[in-house]
């Protein structure tokens, strides 16, 4: 019974977290965030873990990412053109639109797998 009550209470917490980030686990496209479809930005992740991520399919490992796309993010921005801009001859103000953008979503990935750990709750939960 207990166990139930802290369940409801773990799931219900998740819950909002997703909310307030505006996870969709399904949504449109995929795995939604922040209203962006994350598959969009799979490119860019692949570029700034130097290959080792492609996808956002194993939420555990783009979170064990964190600090180096938070790393390579820096030091990408720092550049006097990024690499984006040049290869998609897109404006800077984009291609680091961009780069924000993917940082977020991967700290918004962080945070739902921290709370997951948190409440006991398995990957996947709150859908």
């Amino acid at each position: 019974m207990f166990q139930k009550i802290r369940t409801y209470f773990a799931r219900r917490r998740l819950h909002k977290y997703m909310q307030k980030n505006r996870i969709k686990l399904q949504g449109y496209g995929g795995l939604n965030i922040h209203g962006q479809v994350v598959s969009e930005f799979s490119y860019l992740l692949d570029y700034l873990t130097d290959g080792r991520l492609d996808s956002f399919r194993d939420l555990e490992a783009v979170s064990n990412h964190q600090g180096q796309v938070e790393n390579a993010a820096a030091k990408e921005l720092a550049r006097p053109e990024l690499q984006e801009q040049l290869a998609l001859r897109i404006s800077r103000a984009m291609a680091t639109r961009n780069i924000e953008t993917l940082v977020k979503i991967v700290n918004t990935i962080a945070g739902y797998v921290r709370t997951c750990r948190e409440l006991n709750l398995p990957l996947g939960a709150g859908k």
